[in-house]
C-alpha cells in the first residue's frame, strides 16, 4: 500500500515536473504566433508602398516626357507660324548717307515732332560726310554720286508731317549707302541711340552698305531719294526699279523722276524746303498707282559693282580731317545759295 501511494506519488510529480517544463515552452510558442503575423503584415505593408512609390515616380517620369514632346511640337509650330506683320509704314531711304533720315524716322512723334529734330541735331553734330578718294572712285562706278548733301531735320520734319503724303506710324526704316565710311557712321550713331535708350523697342531700323540698285525694298511704303546730283542713268534706273514694287509707294525725290506717268507714277505736289546748300530746294512727291511689278525683268547684274573694301589707311586719313569744311557746289561748278552755312558737306 504504501510502495503504491509512493508510485503515484512520484507520477503526479512527474506530471507536475512535465507541466513546468512545458507551460513556458507553450507560452513561448504562443506568444511567438501572435508577435510573427504583425512582423509579417508591417513588411508586407512597406513592401506595397514601395512599388506604390515606384509605379508614382515612373508615372511622373512618363507624364515628364509626354510634356516634354508636346514642348517640343509646340514649339516646331510656332517656328512654322509666320511672325505677324507689323501695321504702319516702311520707310526706305536710298543714298541715306550718314543715316540721319531712316534715325528721324523712327524717332518721329506726330504728337511731339521737335524731339526727334532736337535729337538728331545733338547725336550728328560732329560727324563729316568726307570719304577717302578710293570710296569717291567706287561710288562713281557704282553708277552713284559721291557728292553730298541732306535735307535738314526741320525740312524733313516736314515732309514727314505733310498732309499730301500722309505718312502713318513708321515701324520700320533701312538705310542704304554704298560708302563703306558713312555707313560706319550711321551704324555707330544708331549704337549710340540704342545704348542711351533713345530709340524706341517697337519700332526697327537697318542700314545696309549696297548698291541701291541690288536692294530688295519690296516691303516698302516710303521712299527718299537725296538725288540733286544723282546722274540721269541712275535716275532712270530708280524710276523702273520703283514702279515694280507695290501700289501706293509713295516717293519723296530732289530731282523729278523721268518719265513718271509712263512708269505708273502720279505727281502728287512739289515743295520747297531748306536743305545744307540752299534755302529753298523742290521736293516732288509722286505715289504708285500701277506697278509694273507683272512686266519686271531683272536690271543687268554685269553694269553693277558692289562696294569694295576701303584701305585702313585711307579711312583713317578720312577720320582725321572731318572737321575740315568742305564746300558743296551743283553740278557744273557754280556754288549752291547759302554759302555760309556751316553745315555744307561733300558726299
Amino acid at each position: 500500500m504504501f510502495v503504491k501511494e509512493i508510485t503515484m506519488f512520484l507520477s503526479k510529480s512527474k506530471i507536475k515536473l512535465l507541466a513546468l517544463l512545458l507551460i513556458p515552452a507553450f507560452l513561448n510558442a504562443k506568444a511567438e504566433k501572435k508577435v510573427t503575423p504583425q512582423k509579417t503584415q508591417k513588411k508586407e505593408t512597406t513592401t506595397n508602398v514601395e512599388k506604390k512609390i515606384q509605379q508614382l515616380e515612373k508615372e511622373i517620369v512618363k507624364k515628364k516626357n509626354e510634356l516634354f514632346d508636346l514642348e517640343n511640337e509646340l514649339n516646331k509650330l510656332k517656328q512654322k507660324k509666320p511672325a505677324p506683320t507689323k501695321k504702319g509704314e516702311v520707310f526706305y531711304d536710298l543714298g541715306s548717307g550718314l543715316g540721319k533720315l531712316p534715325l528721324h524716322a523712327v524717332l518721329h512723334d506726330p504728337k511731339n515732332p521737335d524731339e526727334a529734330v532736337k535729337t538728331i541735331e545733338e547725336y550728328f553734330k560732329d560727324i563729316r560726310a568726307e570719304i577717302p578718294d578710293a570710296e569717291r572712285e567706287m561710288v562713281t562706278r557704282g553708277k552713284g554720286s559721291p557728292v553730298y548733301g541732306e535735307i535738314i531735320p526741320e525740312s524733313f520734319k516736314k515732309v514727314l508731317m505733310d498732309e499730301g503724303l500722309n505718312v502713318g506710324n513708321i515701324v520700320k526704316a533701312v538705310g542704304i549707302e554704298l560708302s563703306p565710311t558713312r555707313h560706319h557712321h550711321a551704324v555707330t550713331i544708331k549704337n549710340k541711340l540704342e545704348s542711351d535708350n533713345k530709340l524706341p523697342k517697337d519700332k526697327e531700323i537697318d542700314f545696309r552698305n549696297e548698291n541701291m540698285l541690288e536692294s530688295d525694298i519690296s516691303d516698302a511704303t516710303l521712299v527718299y531719294l537725296g538725288s540733286t546730283c544723282y546722274p540721269d542713268e541712275l535716275m532712270d534706273k530708280l524710276v523702273e526699279l520703283l514702279s515694280k514694287q507695290k501700289e501706293g509707294l509713295r516717293v519723296v525725290t530732289l530731282k523729278e523722276l523721268p518719265d513718271h506717268e509712263k512708269f505708273g507714277f502720279r505727281k502728287i505736289k512739289e515743295v520747297k524746303l531748306p536743305m545744307t546748300w540752299s534755302s529753298a530746294s523742290p521736293e516732288h512727291f509722286y505715289i504708285l498707282e500701277k506697278s509694273k511689278k507683272a512686266a519686271a525683268k531683272p536690271a543687268p547684274k554685269k553694269e553693277i559693282k558692289k562696294a569694295e573694301p576701303v584701305a585702313t589707311q585711307e579711312f583713317e586719313e578720312a577720320q582725321e580731317e572731318v572737321t575740315k569744311p568742305v564746300s558743296f557746289q551743283a553740278p557744273g561748278g557754280a556754288p549752291f545759295a547759302d554759302e555760309d552755312e556751316d553745315t555744307d558737306e561733300e558726299k
